[in-house]
């Protein structure tokens, strides 16, 4: 599973999730603020855990998908692990066979938020939401 650190913040639309400093956040369901919130977490205590599976990618621009590059591609018969790097984290996303050609392409990234995870970076316990 990759665990990154993360904050979030809201606006009328959405929760965001901010995975760096540098980058546009990740737009999540607006109720995921108030039940994180509701945990008496800070936003910017958590750590996101999702596995390598639940990380879309898309060659192209989408809504609602934030900018990265690839960093390693590890083909592994009928798919491959791919390393991404987001702002200073790296996090991994499986992708079909040779979805991805070669390092240093930009790749564009959304978390399926059904199999996302939240965690308090201080005590590592999961919120459970």
């Amino acid at each position: 599973m990759n665990i990154l650190n993360c904050r979030i913040g809201a606006d009328e639309n959405c929760t965001q999730c901010f995975l760096g400093e540098d980058i546009p956040a990740l737009p999540l369901a607006k109720s995921l603020y108030h039940k994180i919130e509701s945990k008496g977490v800070s936003p910017g205590q958590l750590a996101l855990g999702v596995r390598p599976e639940a990380v879309r990618l898309s060659r192209e621009a989408k809504d609602d998908y934030i900018k990265a590059e690839v960093h390693v591609i590890e083909p592994l018969g009928p798919f491959d692990i791919v390393d991404i790097k987001v702002d200073n984290q790296v996090i991994r996303a499986k992708a079909a066979s040779r979805f991805i050609e070669k390092p240093g392409e930009s790749v564009w990234i959304q978390l399926d938020e059904q199999r996302t995870h939240f965690f308090d970076k201080d005590t590592g316990e999961s919120l459970h939401i």
